[in-house]
């Protein structure tokens, strides 16, 4: 079967770079969308069907770098998406298999130290419950 949810994911991680900033607010938009149905399909079983969980976890990371990079962009319409994507990933990732969870902490640790969104997604990562500080298996 196709994988309708990775060719939308793809789609919008390659426009998510767009000069235009419409363009840049409109993929932060479907990438939350995405977040949402992805929630709905993420049941025990989907996970385990391999059409489905091939290259999620390698979405998953790819959205939360997108999401970092985000929090330290110039517009302030752009870096005020970043702290609610953030949230809604890391409750989604509870939610997933343990083999689905990316390590969340590097790609945290990885925004400028001088950056509040860093520290942000450091309590937000602290008071996740579950093992996302340092990923799956």
């Amino acid at each position: 079967g196709r994988d309708v949810m990775g060719d939308i994911h793809a789609h919008l991680a390659a426009r998510s770079s767009a000069p235009s900033l419409a363009l840049q607010l409109l993929c932060l938009q479907g990438l939350e969308s995405w977040l949402a149905a992805l929630a709905k399909q993420l049941t025990p079983a989907a996970a385990s069907n391999r059409v489905f969980a091939a290259g999620l976890r390698e979405r998953l990371e790819s959205s939360l770098r997108w999401i970092c990079r985000c929090w330290t962009h110039p517009c302030r319409q752009v870096n005020h998406l970043s702290p609610q994507l953030f949230q809604k990933t890391l409750a989604l990732l509870r939610s997933a298999p343990r083999s689905l969870q990316p390590p969340v902490l590097p790609l945290v640790l990885a925004l400028p130290r001088s950056h509040r969104g860093r520290y942000q997604a450091l309590k937000m990562l602290l008071e996740a419950d579950g093992p996302l500080a340092a990923g799956g298996e």
